[in-house]
């Protein structure tokens, strides 16, 4: 199985999903937009460095034992200078206290998780932020709560969000 020929654009400061059914190339392609994969059949207008993304397996995006380790690395990555303050304003967004600093990611909730991914993105403030399965795994409270998320940034920061999502 192959993609061939798709075209698409997304919106600059709006909402895009990607439906589709499992094994329907929806992980695929935002390993494509993101520059996991990597082709020279597909134009971007956008610099990679620009894009974070919240993977459906959220494990695989922690490496460190306490989160204040994991959001240096990420800052330091993105060449992102004041640290403290990148750290308490993610944190501020999802609704984290400076306690969880000093957490495992491993021990956190799978929806913690996610808010704690998508506090680690908003810390170097992307202009494109891909989300793949957002709210598998999570309850109807949760899956609500975090949507709120995703339109807050986009209302509130103007970040071009891409979502892929299950139909």
């Amino acid at each position: 199985d192959e993609i061939k020929n798709a075209t698409f654009e997304i919106e600059t400061g709006k909402i895009t999903g990607i439906a589709g059914s499992s094994k329907s190339f929806k992980s695929t392609l935002i390993d494509l937009m993101s520059g996991m994969i990597s082709t020279n059949e597909i134009y971007y207008d956008f610099d990679f460095k620009d894009i974070g993304v919240m993977y459906q397996d959220i494990n695989d995006q922690f490496f460190f034992d306490n989160i204040n380790d994991e959001f240096i690395f990420t800052l330091k990555r993105h060449h992102v200078k004041d640290f403290n303050k990148k750290m308490m304003n993610a944190l501020k967004v999802v609704d984290f206290d400076d306690d969880y600093l000093y957490r495992s990611p491993f021990e956190l909730s799978l929806s913690e998780q996610k808010r704690l991914s998508l506090a680690l993105i908003l810390s170097y403030n992307p202009k494109i932020i891909l989300f793949d399965e957002p709210g598998f795994g999570l309850d109807n409270k949760e899956k609500e709560r975090f949507i709120k998320l995703i339109r807050m940034m986009k209302i509130r920061y103007g970040k071009t969000i891409v979502i892929a999502s299950r139909s």
